[in-house]
Formats: structure tokens, C-alpha cells, sequence
């Protein structure tokens, strides 16, 4: 009977245009569960008229600001629904831009077909796809942002490749806005109306389906990084460290395996600072019960100031604290008997990362009057690491840029200074005796439950 009810309402609907039929087969369609109400909510703000006669009747509460500027109501879209829902507004003017600019390359084209189906199924599978295609796009330099009509065409496709790939709605919501309405010769309220037209019929379209046709089954992980609480990124960096639930997220054969212990470890670089910094702490508290014969407190205290740093990246303070212990390590190597080096060789190599990381950290996030974390440097410095940085003072904005002199070489860039530091620090934890099996599973450990925690979401917008 209720079928029979739901099907004459359909055709009232459908073929008379009775907006009060359409509403009720919405509200019957929320109440079988065949129609989110983030969804109807969703088409109400879009003021699709149904929908908004349902939400009204359901007492749905709805954003004030449907008729707000262009890019004001992105971003109230963005906030409101999520990274998803932005990515496919983005998508929709990134397939105009390339339409309207001419564009015709495979790795646009290919990149705007992989975030409508990373649309369709934000899988980990469609996120590789993504981003493979974002890497290779950003480094094109004609699609860098500039005043050309080939920059602009290209731009919603690349800034809603990265919205992907750093889980960020705001992105999404920009590679949608005004700032890319240049291509086109209408006068720019039109071409705003033919923008705001695309978005609002591919959302509405996408937010009146069945839940079963939005998202099909998935692992508890996966619905994690629908949501937008774990990022594609993330749950590879998971799944290369070898944490069960992410391997099977990624699925067979995304993520090759590697029995080396060096290279294993070498691959962490791929990520933010941040990981490489946590696989070292981790190391360190695997290392920390071998150092009794060492009978020195330093480790310790260099141990929880690495691990302070990796928790709180951005502190200056904690790149003072972590930093402070590099010279007196380097002092108490050489004092330590060649048997026992090993253990404290460990500490060193990973208290050295940071210092590659990021020498010039400063310390303005935790006290405003501080100067540079080595306002002293001048010239040529180091700390007899067998590494000279030099410190140069480029033109009138003040950024201090490197140059490095390390095991002899010149001209070694961050990426190969880290690599060379990470492989003395796994043959140092090797030699010392930890074995390749304890120290994977204490980092697998450590750094897949930070990697698979929730985003942190309040910069996300």
C-alpha cells in the first residue's frame, strides 16, 4: 500500500510538476531511509524547491546564506557538508575550465576523471589515482597561477587535485571560486550564474540518491576516510608500515613490500617531516633499556625532547630542546668505548634529523620576542657532525637559505642529507644489536596509530 502511495505521488510529481507531491515523496523517502537528511538538507540549501518544502516541513535546520556571494556560498558548502561534497562542486567548474580553455591533455583530463570518481568512491584505490595525477600536473609551470588563460583553464582541476590529497575542504571550495571565472567572453555576473547553474545541478542531482548509490559497503577504515577524518595519504603511510586494517584498506598489491630494513625506513621520507621524526623516536624508547653500560641521563632527555618535537612539530621551543641535545651527543660518542657506540650513535643520528629538517626554526609560536633558534650563525657553522651548513642572507626578505657540505660533498640537497642521516641511524640501531623484526613493530606501532588517527580538522577550513 505504501508503495502504491510513494509511485502516485511519483507521477504527480513527475508529470504534473506538483511541488507538494515532489515534497512529500522526499519526506517518505527520509523516513524509509532511501534519503539522508544531510542530502535533503543539502538540496534545500541549493533551493532545489522540493527539497526545500520538505526540509521546512521536517523543521530541518538550514544554513542563512543560500543566496550569498559566489564564493561565500562555497564555502558555506564546504563547512556545511564536507571535503566530499566540495570536491564535486570543484570538479564540476574544473570540467567547465578545460571545456572553455581548450585544454586538451591527458593528465588534466585524466586528473579531472579521477576526482569525479574519486567523487563517485573515495577509495584509498581512487585517492592513489588522484594523486598520482596531482604530482604530475603541479609541476607542469604554464598551469602555475598566473594572469593566462591556459593557468586559469587548468587551475580548478590542480587546486581540487590538491584538496584530495591534503584532505582540506578549503581548497576544494577555492578551485570552485571566482578567482577562475576569467576563461569565457560573457560579462563576469553571467559567467559567476553559469558556475553557480553547474554546481548547484551536480550536487543536487548526487544529494537526492540513495544512500546505497552515494556510498557502496565499506571497512570501518574506509568510512573513516569518506568521512574525511583520515586521509588517503595517511592510510597508505599506514599500510607501508605494514598495520593490518590499512593493508586491507589499500588493497593486494598497492603497496609493495620491502625486506629491507634501510630501504623500508628510507621510504618514510616520502611524508611529512613529522613521520620521519616519530620512526626515529620510536627507535630511541626501543633503544633506551640497552643504554645502562652508557650510564649517562642525556639519552633520556634526548629521547622525550625528540619525542616532544615529533608530537608538536610546529613548536619552536621543542626545536630549541631537541636541537640542544646534538652537541653534547656528538661529545659523549667520542668519549664511549668503540663497543658501546653503537647505542649512543643512535641518538645522535636521530637528533640530527631535525637539525636538517629545519635549522632555522624559530621560536615567535611560543614567545614573540625570540629571535632565531641560531641567531648567532654567521657565516660557516655546524656541530662536527661531518656536515657544514652554510647560512646565506638572500635579498631583502630576510629567509635564510642552505647550503650544505656533508661527508665531503657539496651541494647535497635536504632530501639526500636525510637519507644518508637515516641510513647511519639504522646501521647504528643494527650494530648496536636491536634486530630488523622489533624495530619495524615498534615503529609500525607508534607511527600507524598516529597515522590513522583523526585529522585534526580546525585549519581544515
Amino acid at each position: 500500500m505504501a508503495d502504491e502511495r510513494m509511485r502516485r505521488l511519483e507521477h504527480q510529481w513527475r508529470s504534473g510538476g506538483d511541488p507538494d507531491a515532489g515534497a512529500r515523496v522526499l519526506i517518505e523517502r527520509v523516513r524509509a531511509g532511501t534519503l539522508q537528511e544531510p542530502g535533503l538538507r543539502l538540496a534545500a540549501f541549493l533551493s532545489q524547491r522540493e527539497a526545500v518544502l520538505a526540509a521546512n516541513s521536517l523543521g530541518l535546520s538550514l544554513p542563512g546564506e543560500a543566496d550569498a556571494e559566489y564564493g561565500r556560498w562555497l564555502r558555506v558548502i564546504a563547512e556545511g557538508w564536507g571535503l566530499h561534497t566540495a570536491v564535486r562542486a570543484a570538479a564540476a567548474v574544473a570540467r567547465e575550465a578545460q571545456r572553455r580553455g581548450g585544454l586538451d591533455d591527458p593528465r588534466l583530463s585524466g586528473l579531472v576523471r579521477a576526482l569525479s570518481a574519486w567523487c563517485d568512491d573515495p577509495s584509498i584505490a581512487q585517492f592513489t589515482a588522484v594523486k598520482g595525477l596531482y604530482d604530475q600536473c603541479k609541476q607542469e609551470s604554464r598551469w602555475e597561477p598566473g594572469p593566462t588563460p591556459e593557468a586559469w583553464a587548468a587551475g580548478p582541476t590542480i587546486t581540487a587535485g590538491k584538496a584530495v590529497v591534503e584532505n582540506t575542504a578549503f581548497w576544494a571550495s577555492s578551485a570552485a571560486s571566482i578567482e577562475w571565472t576569467w576563461v569565457g567572453d560573457e560579462p563576469m555576473e553571467e559567467r559567476v550564474q553559469i558556475l553557480r547553474n553547474l554546481v548547484r545541478e551536480d550536487l543536487i542531482a548526487w544529494a537526492l540518491k540513495p544512500p546505497s548509490e552515494q556510498q557502496p559497503a565499506r571497512s570501518e577504515l574506509q568510512q573513516r576516510v569518506v568521512a574525511g577524518l583520515v586521509s588517503g595519504d595517511q592510510v597508505m603511510l599506514a599500510a607501508h608500515l605494514g598495520c593490518a586494517d590499512a593493508v586491507a584498506a589499500v588493497g593486494p598489491g598497492a603497496v609493495a613490500d620491502e625486506p629491507d630494513l634501510a630501504r623500508w625506513y628510507l621510504r618514510l621520507l616520502r611524508w611529512p617531516d613529522e613521520t620521519i621524526l616519530r620512526a626515529a623516536s620510536s627507535t630511541l624508547r626501543l633503544a633506551l633499556p640497552f643504554t645502562v653500560p652508557v650510564k649517562d641521563d642525556l639519552l633520556r632527555r634526548a629521547s622525550k625532547d625528540l619525542a616532544d618535537l615529533a608530537a608538536s612539530f610546529w613548536s619552536g621551543r621543542a626545536m630549541v630542546a631537541a636541537l640542544a641535545h646534538l652537541r653534547p651527543l656528538v661529545e659523549l660518542a667520542r668519549a664511549t668505548p668503540t663497543a658501546q657506540r653503537p647505542i649512543v650513535l643512535i641518538f645522535q643520528h636521530a637528533l640530527t634529523l631535525p637539525w636538517f629538517i629545519d635549522p632555522f626554526r624559530s621560536v615567535e609560536d611560543d614567545d614573540p620576542e625570540a629571535d632565531l633558534v641560531l641567531s648567532s650563525w654567521s657565516g660557516t657553522t655546524g656541530v662536527d657532525i661531518g656536515a657544514e651548513v652554510f647560512l646565506r642572507v638572500d635579498g631583502g626578505d630576510g629567509e635564510p637559505v642552505w647550503r650544505v657540505q656533508f661527508d665531503g660533498e657539496q651541494g647535497l640537497t635536504k632530501e639526500e642529507v636525510l637519507s644518508r642521516v637515516t641510513l647511519r641511524l639504522v646501521d647504528a640501531a643494527l650494530s648496536s644489536g636491536l634486530t630488523p623484526e622489533y624495530i619495524r613493530a615498534a615503529v609500525r606501532d607508534d607511527v600507524g596509530a598516529w597515522a590513522l588517527s583523526d585529522v585534526r580538522r580546525e585549519d581544515a577550513l
